[in-house]
């Protein structure tokens, strides 16, 4: 089971423009996906429904603004995921990392995900993360149309994260890359 703080580390690490609240949505985001995945959670951090939507505590403390906000904690800089952990933080980094917070905020506040199903200030029960998540479909695959992104690129017909043609132009010959 991967370390909250790993996990933190790695969004903080992948994802552009992390603030604290960002760090929580996405951090919810890849239990759901592990949880709805595997059936196991991603890390053993109890998710709360404060009012402003789904906290790890341990994370906000650890991050809060008096404590130098959301930065890289260099006693977690090598983390030992599985293959499923990574794919699952991958996947949620490449689905929502361009978000901004306050969209994520609208997503997980939307009728009927388990933060609204929650008495506010509780912990946000694992099984009804595991079946809200099992019940989407980004869940198994993450396929979105990410052909208009600057840089990014887009996904194959497999599922692999690619880049356009243009993006790529040349790389194959470069022995540096």
């Amino acid at each position: 089971m991967a370390n909250v703080f790993e996990a933190a580390n790695f969004f903080i690490d992948s994802v552009d423009n992390m603030s604290l609240t960002k760090l929580h949505k996405m951090l919810y985001f890849a239990q759901g996906v592990h949880l709805a995945r595997t059936g196991m959670p991603l890390f053993d951090n109890d998710i709360h429904a404060w009012p402003y939507g789904p906290v790890v505590p341990t994370v906000h403390n650890k991050f809060s603004p008096n404590k130098g906000g959301v930065r890289l904690l260099e006693e977690y800089i090598s983390p030992s995921f599985t293959n499923t952990e990574e794919s699952a933080l991958v996947d949620v980094a490449v689905e929502y990392g361009l978000c901004s917070a306050a969209t994520l905020s609208d997503i997980t506040h939307q009728e009927g995900t388990p933060w609204t199903e929650t008495t506010k200030n509780e912990i946000i029960p694992s099984n009804l993360i595991k079946e809200y998540f099992s019940a989407k479909k980004i869940v198994n695959s993450f396929k979105i149309d990410l052909s208009d992104a600057e840089v990014i690129g887009h996904r194959n017909a497999e599922g692999v994260l690619v880049l356009s043609a243009e993006e790529s132009e040349g790389w194959e010959d470069d022995d540096e890359v």
